[in-house]
């Protein structure tokens, strides 16, 4: 059976701090793919934050 293009496929999303490397390294080996990059999204400490977006089909 053919997929409607129209339905959106589905998939698991993650927001990680973008300095967190060890997680940015277990999120890939399960298979996320990196898909964006939010700059300077918040404040901790005193210090702005990215945040890394990625993303895992689940199709």
């Amino acid at each position: 059976m053919a997929r409607n293009p129209r339905v959106p496929r589905p998939l698991g999303a993650e927001v990680i701090e973008a300095g967190n490397a060890p997680s940015i390294r277990l999120h890939e080996r399960f298979g996320f793919h990196h898909v964006g990059t939010v700059r300077e999204a918040g404040i901790k400490f005193g210090r702005r934050l990215d945040l890394t977006i990625m993303r895992l089909s689940l199709t």
